[in-house]
């Protein structure tokens, strides 16, 4: 307080700040699982977060380009009570989604939900999860999926949507809808696993990044090149067993880019809890990758099929998705431990010189019969030299 009884305004604003400050926690305590992506990760392909489809969940909920598939939904939420009208009931339902509304408003950051209210967000639950039931459902038993008017041909967003980390809602809603039907939990599981089968839940390792020379280097170095059929546990692990680099297969298609983005975002925003093998593998990509031609390598090990697009494009995209999602940033031990393996084994002559025979030589039947052939020809004219020589001096 100032002379004269004056009070100093610094006063009430140190004191307003002081308040603001200690609102905050010291750390934040709450980890969403749900939540939207930060604009410096969406800036340069925001569309690959986005659904172009079906909104789940609230963070895309109201979106007017996804409300013809409003109505659709409901369609598939009727049929869904009508498979066993004695034991669905839209009552039962109903009671189990009031169970768990308040956990499942935790899995979302406040203000994505605080506009939502109680029966509001219990209908989005209730509708969502009841529609991806559904929908599993038929693609088990391939049963037809609808298609509504001016939306042919669009069903393979519809899985891609499913699995963006924006558009969720969590799987416990699921599970409690799941067991008020005659379903077995097990089959749910399976019927899970087969719609999205990408998804890595191992525990996570911790990470040291160091660079893997390209492909068409490792092919000279005596690297060898073999395709991994993936599992569902599995489908991005990369092995490096007897001299050889073991390398899932992929399609490259139209929803890959969407899907590897939306797992990366995925595995570092649940860091803590998630493995990152999704996030490994692009990085891995991304160094054997440097141009077209260890893409063709690739194909031509049958490790990479091109849907869409060329060589050149898929050397791009992979390059894309580890620059825009800062992956350079991101340590990495598993690739560390990768490279220093097969660095080991090309640094090795011998291996060397193979790859190198292989590569310039025997790349195809015809130059491997004519390296033979030359072989045998040499063989014969220095034997025929020896027994001239040896018949001059008798």
């Amino acid at each position: 307080m100032e002379r004269g009884g004056n009070v100093n305004p610094d006063e009430s604003l140190r004191q307003e700040i002081r308040i603001d400050i200690d609102s905050v926690p010291w750390v934040d305590e709450k980890s969403w699982w749900i939540c939207r992506l930060h604009p410096s990760i969406r800036e340069k392909e925001c569309q690959a977060y986005e659904p172009k489809l079906v909104s789940v969940g609230p963070l895309h909920h109201g979106n007017p380009s996804l409300q013809p598939m409003e109505g659709m939904k409901k369609r598939y939420v009727r049929k869904l009570l009508a498979r066993s009208p004695k034991t669905n009931t839209l009552e039962s339902y109903m009671e189990a989604i009031r169970g768990i509304e308040g956990r499942a408003k935790e899995e979302y950051p406040e203000h994505e939900v605080k506009g939502f209210t109680s029966d509001a967000f219990a209908k989005m639950l209730l509708v969502d999860g009841c529609f991806i039931i559904e929908y599993m459902l038929r693609e088990f038993f391939e049963e037809k999926q609808e298609e509504g008017n001016g939306m042919w041909g669009s069903f393979p967003n519809l899985e891609r949507d499913l699995m963006l980390l924006e558009n969720q809602i969590p799987f416990f809603v699921l599970q409690q809808l799941v067991a008020l039907r005659l379903i077995k939990q097990v089959i749910f599981c399976l019927l899970f696993v087969l719609l999205i089968n990408e998804w890595p839940w191992c525990r996570r390792e911790p990470d040291l990044l160091k660079k893997i020379p390209c492909a068409s280097d490792l092919d000279i170095s005596g690297i060898k090149f073999k395709k991994k059929v993936p599992n569902k546990e599995e489908d991005y692990n990369i092995a490096f067993r007897r001299g050889a680099l073991e390398i899932p297969f992929v399609v490259v298609g139209q929803t890959l880019s969407a899907r590897l983005r939306n797992l990366i975002a995925l595995e570092q925003c649940q860091r803590d809890h998630l493995p990152c093998h999704c996030t490994t593998y692009v990085s891995f990509m991304n160094s054997i990758i440097y141009t077209e031609s260890d893409v063709a390598l690739l194909r031509k090990y049958r490790i990479i099929e091109i849907l869409f697009g060329t060589d050149g494009d898929v050397a791009n995209m992979f390059r894309s998705i580890y620059e825009d999602a800062n992956l350079y940033k991101v340590e990495n031990k598993a690739i560390s431990e990768l490279s220093k393996r097969v660095n080991e084994y090309g640094d090795v002559a011998y291996h060397r010189w193979r790859g190198r025979l292989r590569s310039s030589y025997l790349r195809s039947p015809w130059s491997t019969v004519a390296l033979l052939f030359g072989t045998v020809v040499l063989g014969l004219t220095v034997t025929q030299t020896i027994f001239t020589i040896r018949q001059s001096y008798n």
